[in-house]
């Protein structure tokens, strides 16, 4: 209890007056109670034993005002609390959101989604019961005990001395299990949350559960979880029942010694029967308030360690501080520096390792590479998500430290690869980047977005509403409308991070002609790896596994680097048929592959006609692990993550692959189980040859089964 008040003080005391009067209820409702039971007293031995009416009247007369005012006062104070109750909780659920909002990305890695809302869920509600208790029984049983024991010494401090020393025996079971009472509670709220990550991850997942046949593996892990949140519940049910009932026994055991005690004095003349009966309704109003705070014992405890959740949240400690008086950038011509840049997500792994680059004011800057070579994570950190480790970026000749977070996010915009809609209008999305922007405005943002023609063919333009995170618009769309609600910020710098990674060659084509217009009388930093689309920007930045290793314009990486040459490559020779539905790939692409780099032309040029043409959604499941294999597939555009099984249900990600990259070569030789999913990233199209396929060219070219054998020797060892 004392735990949640001191955490909930500055709460508390902003409202001052609220606090007072709700005091000042419990102390006139008190005052009533014992006077209550004291004017038992005198109503015996003033008034019904003398026979004296003038006294009983007067009595009578008290009786009735004070119950009167108890009952206004009481209401007056039952309003004051629910306010003080209600503003105290508005406080702490305002600054628990206020710091979700300044945590730094490390802080959301750390905890999931479901870790958080519980805060809010759990964890509040606890809170606001046990303040609530406080108050109504906690203060009015505290000063209870002590208006009793004064009182009680008054008539008999002999009976006093039994009546306290025999209460006081409550405490054991609270000393003997309070520990155990709070180990139970965590556990089960540990559980709860752990409860709640897991269905909003199934949630969230079920195309991968379904596709892998997951259902039966997902319900023993439902099964589990509740089996240990049956468990750790009949614990806590148990104990709490144990803390409320064991305390409620010793007292009535007591009640029962002063009953027996006190008759006793009254029969040798120590105590007079108004004595006795004084005694005995002060002695229960005193363990009546003394039973009801053991019985909320237990919601104490409960708020204690919920309490203990939300500072843990509360105390976590900002990673991005803006300085005392930080410098305003102005929305104008900015030139980027990144000098020596190190970081890493943890201390053992450098996602950038000294990675040094220039971003001209008013150029068109590609940063590209594959997957994890860090590209993105040169956005967070430009962004201050991150701390750069080892370095420093500046940005206007300023410190990127030094600069206002307010400024720099008015100065640069960005779109990410996986833009979030909210469940609004798309005018309310769109009006998030400027609030004030004018329909005018919005119109130019649109057509710089290339989706006039689209808000017009919608039946309520811009008042359609977006539902489930955007999930009535195409990819490419949800894009589109990002870039547009990006335009209407008008940053000074607009970075786009792999926004075309998941789109078809249409929608990509919409989306890089954006990218051109965006491009003119403003910074252009485009995020990708796929590098046909950056032909034409004014400079380009090759990364690898965290390093630099090429820079300058297309033309001079092509002989420059030989990582880009290679990427380059490697995503050539595919072509699109009209429709968009078929693609085919070319003869020297196909020797590019180490199986069929001796196949001489015309075997490759009969080959190139047996590959198929299969588009897989994203999160989609190509191969399953375990499964036979007769397939393999070489990706024309899109992400793969290449995963294993965990015994307890599991997968854990060990490899990516993206645009030009193969798998499953295995399959066209041996018919041997899968040794890994493969799930799509984001929507693919992929190139496939069976092995049955396959079959007759191998008879033709008996060479070509020599080169696959011995290329997938090499790679199952």
């Amino acid at each position: 209890m004392l735990y949640v008040l001191k955490s909930l003080k500055k709460y508390l005391m902003s409202h001052k007056l609220l606090l007072c009067f709700v005091v000042l209820a419990i102390i006139f409702e008190l005052a009533f109670e014992y006077f209550t039971s004291l004017s038992m007293k005198y109503l015996i031995d003033e008034a019904i034993l003398p026979q004296n009416m003038t006294v009983f009247f007067i009595v009578l007369i008290i009786f009735v005002v004070g119950g009167l005012l108890n009952l206004i006062i009481g209401i007056g104070g039952d309003f004051s609390l629910a306010k003080l109750n209600e503003k105290t909780l508005l406080g702490l659920r305002s600054d628990v959101y206020r710091q979700l909002q300044t945590l730094s990305s490390k802080a959301y890695q750390k905890y999931r989604s479901g870790d958080l809302l519980s805060r809010f869920t759990l964890d509040a509600p606890a809170i606001e019961y046990a303040l609530q208790q406080v108050f109504v029984i906690g203060l009015y049983s505290f000063m209870s005990a002590i208006v009793g024991v004064v009182l009680m010494i008054t008539i008999s401090w002999k009976l006093t001395i039994v009546a306290v020393v025999g209460s006081l025996m409550v405490i054991l079971p609270q000393a003997l299990m309070s520990k155990r009472a709070k180990l139970y509670n965590q556990s089960y709220v540990d559980g709860m949350e752990q409860f709640s990550n897991h269905i909003e991850e199934e949630v969230k997942g079920f195309r991968t559960i379904q596709a892998f046949n997951l259902k039966r593996s997902f319900e023993q892990r439902f099964d589990k979880q509740m089996g240990l949140l049956y468990s750790f519940g009949v614990k806590r049910s148990f104990i709490n029942s144990n803390l409320e009932r064991l305390p409620v026994m010793i007292l009535t055991l007591v009640n029962v010694a002063v009953l027996a005690i006190g008759g006793y004095f009254t029969f040798q003349k120590q105590m007079s029967i108004g004595d006795f009966t004084a005694f005995n309704s002060i002695f229960l109003t005193f363990n009546y308030g003394i039973t009801a705070f053991m019985r909320i014992i237990p919601a104490f405890i409960e708020g204690e360690v919920g309490m203990k959740r939300v500072n843990e949240i509360l105390e976590l400690q900002q990673e991005i501080v803006e300085v005392e008086q930080p410098l305003v950038l102005t929305n104008t011509g900015a030139d980027i520096l990144f000098n020596n840049v190190s970081f890493g997500y943890n201390d053992n792994e450098k996602i950038l390792n000294r990675i040094s680059l220039l971003i001209k004011d008013g150029q068109y800057v590609a940063i590209v590479g594959t997957s994890g070579s860090g590209k993105s994570t040169l956005v967070q950190l430009l962004l201050r998500f991150y701390q750069a480790q080892e370095g420093s970026i500046t940005i206007q000749s300023t410190l990127l430290e030094q600069v206002e977070l307010e400024s720099l996010f008015r100065t640069v915009g960005v779109v990410f690869q996986e833009p979030y809609l909210f469940n609004a209008t798309l005018r309310s999305n769109l009006l998030l980047g400027n609030a004030d922007a004018t329909l005018e405005e919005v119109g130019r943002a649109l057509d710089m977005a290339g989706l006039s023609e689209l808000i017009a063919d919608l039946p309520q333009g811009l008042d359609t509403m977006i539902v489930n995170e955007g999930q009535n618009f195409s990819a490419g769309e949800r894009q589109r409308i990002a870039i547009a609600q990006t335009v209407l910020r008008n940053p000074h710098i607009f970075i786009a991070d792999d926004i075309t990674a998941a789109l078809d060659p249409e929608a990509e084509s919409i989306i890089n002609e954006c990218l051109a217009k965006l491009s003119h009388n403003r910074t252009l930093i485009h995020i990708t790896h796929r590098l046909h689309t950056i032909m034409r920007a004014d400079f380009i930045y090759v990364l690898d596994r965290g390093q630099l290793v090429g820079s300058g314009t297309h033309d001079e990486l092509l002989t420059t680097c030989a990582h880009y040459a290679q990427m380059w490559t490697r995503q050539q020779g595919f072509q699109w048929s009209q429709d968009g539905h078929r693609v085919s790939i070319a003869s020297y692409r196909l020797k590019q592959l180490p199986f069929f780099a001796e196949v001489e032309d015309e075997a490759l040029q009969h080959l190139t006609t047996q590959f198929l043409t299969e588009k897989r959604a994203s999160g989609e499941t190509i191969i399953r692990e375990g499964e036979k294999g007769n397939k393999f597939y070489i990706i024309v555009r899109g992400k793969v993550m290449i995963t294993k099984n965990n015994n307890d249900g599991s997968m854990t990600t060990v490899a990516s692959l993206e645009d030009g990259e193969y798998f499953g070569e295995i399959a066209l030789l041996r018919h041997i189980p899968r040794t890994a999913n493969v799930i799509a990233s984001t929507d693919c199209v992929l190139l496939t040859l069976t092995a049955q396929q396959l079959m007759p060219l191998m008879k033709t070219y008996p060479y070509m089964r020599e080169q696959l054998e011995a290329v997938i020797v090499h790679r199952m060892k």
